[in-house]
């Protein structure tokens, strides 16, 4: 009884000592998972462990649990452009340097050609 009694203080006071941390992981994970498809990717990957019928359940879950929890909003925004940055393909930074490139080529073929009429005139 005693050791039941101390495991539950102990447990208690690391719950008082990270409810900060708790509260902006459950916000966190309640913006990650807003669909039972978000779950379903989460799970794949490993993230997270849930069968099927957690899955469906767990966007109402912690959309519930955030709604009762004030949390660090520097926090949960760094994670999540961490997030974004890390799940931006490859080749969307290929696609924007190849967009600047044919953006100034345009800009100095413009340039070329009305040089070229001015000097005629």
């Amino acid at each position: 009884m005693l050791t039941r009694i101390h495991v539950g203080s102990k447990i208690t006071q690391d719950f008082e000592k990270n409810r900060h941390d708790v509260g902006s992981y459950v916000r966190l994970m309640s913006e990650l998972i807003v669909t039972p498809g978000d779950a379903k990717l989460l799970s794949n990957k490993g993230i997270i462990r849930a069968n099927w019928e957690q899955r469906e359940k767990l966007p109402k879950l912690f959309k519930e649990l955030a709604s009762n929890i004030g949390y660090s909003t520097q926090n949960v925004r760094v994670v999540r452009l961490q997030v974004e940055d890390y799940s931006q393909p490859p080749w969307e930074k290929i696609r924007q340097f190849l967009s600047l490139v044919l953006v100034l080529t345009l800009v100095q073929t413009i340039y070329t050609v009305l040089g070229y009429y001015k000097k005629s005139s």
